[in-house]
């Protein structure tokens, strides 16, 4: 199987400071290498036999804590998975025009989609949002985007059970998970 990690929180504002390295010796110890990685941002793909995410997501949020002291989410995802996400986007995201900013908010264990849809702020005249299987996807006008309330999102008790991408590091994840040598 082929997964990717997307470790909550890593990297942002000097906290949880990860050299992406020595993340992926981590990951590879673990036995799931081939194990790469994507921008700072704790973007890793990597291979495992096991058919249970849940039992790969601790088995890595135990080796982080242990090597990094990191108490983060892993936020686990299959190939399968990744190919619905963006196969799954809205028309908007995948129109060729500059004139949106696209994110795609990964749901994490003890939210649900619908409750997320619920809960997120969005400006009626600049933010937009879709609902996807695990995902939703936010998009906000990029002339507006300082109008936006996405930011909002991360002094609300709901950000705890998110992690975001943007729609870029989205695509380039599944393309390194396509060519993963499993």
């Amino acid at each position: 199987m082929v997964y990717v990690a997307f470790l909550r929180g890593i990297n942002v504002g000097g906290n949880n400071i990860m050299r992406m390295e020595e993340v992926r010796a981590c990951i590879d110890a673990l036995g799931y290498g081939p194990v790469s990685t994507y921008i700072q941002s704790g973007n890793i793909v990597f291979c495992s036999r096991s058919k249970r995410p849940s039992y790969v997501a601790d088995r890595i949020r135990g080796a982080l804590k242990e090597r990094f002291g990191y108490e983060g989410s892993v936020a686990i995802r299959s190939l399968t998975e990744m190919r619905a996400v963006v196969k799954g986007a809205p028309k908007a995201f995948t129109d060729s025009s500059d004139a949106l900013r696209c994110d795609v908010l990964y749901v994490l264990p003890g939210l649900t989609v619908k409750r997320a849809m619920e809960q997120l702020p969005c400006h009626p005249d600049v933010d937009r949002i879709w609902n996807g299987n695990g995902v939703v996807y936010y998009a906000r006008k990029d002339a507006l985007a300082s109008k936006s309330r996405l930011s909002r999102v991360t002094q609300m008790p709901l950000y705890q059970h998110l992690t975001i991408r943007n729609w870029r590091t989205t695509n380039k994840v599944l393309d390194l998970m396509e060519a993963a040598d499993c």
